[in-house]
């Protein structure tokens, strides 16, 4: 699939910067929507944006940890929807998970949790109100690593697919091992 990265200098020319990490500003909360797992910058750079409820989606087998973490980590509430087991669904692999569907409150701990891996409603009331008595955007040290961080290249970097779309999965693979900054 291709995502705003793949594209990302005209993502950024036709919506601007604000769009790559947009924060949904509503009555219940603001909120950012994420498919990205295992990606603890995305997540800080929402939680600067102001977000106060960031929803990762994935499809199978996510993890509950990076989900608990993220909440933790920018003291926010976080949201786990992961696919549930799927049978005879050609395109759904019953081994690759599913469950794992939660919610965490700001210090990482689980407050609602499906309790299996079959489709099921998990809900939970947040108190925004008191939650937002005491929430600050994070604090970070940004001094400490910028150093680090203005050297550091991606392995694959932005635009992959801005000239060129691969036909599958294969070809992808084949096509980004050959871009790859790291060799």
């Amino acid at each position: 699939t291709t995502t705003v990265y793949d594209v990302l200098d005209r993502y950024v020319e036709m919506y601007g910067w604000d769009a790559v990490i947009p924060v949904a500003r509503t009555d219940i909360g603001n909120i950012c929507i994420t498919p990205c797992m295992m990606e603890p910058e995305i997540f800080r750079g929402m939680a600067l944006k102001g977000a106060e409820i960031i929803i990762k989606t994935a499809s199978g087998g996510a993890n509950k940890i990076d989900a608990a973490a993220a909440a933790q980590a920018n003291k926010v509430y976080s949201g786990l929807v992961n696919n549930s087991v799927s049978p005879k669904n050609r395109s759904f692999a019953e081994s690759a998970g599913g469950g794992g569907t939660g919610l965490y409150e700001p210090w990482g701990k689980c407050v609602a949790e499906a309790e299996t891996h079959h489709e099921e409603i998990v809900s939970y009331k947040i108190p925004m109100k008191e939650f937002r008595k005491g929430h600050k955007i994070p604090d970070i040290h940004y001094e400490l690593i910028s150093h680090l961080t203005d050297q550091y290249v991606s392995k694959y970097g932005p635009n992959g697919f801005l000239n060129y779309l691969p036909k599958g999965l294969k070809e992808a693979g084949e096509y980004f091992l050959k871009k790859s900054r790291w060799k």
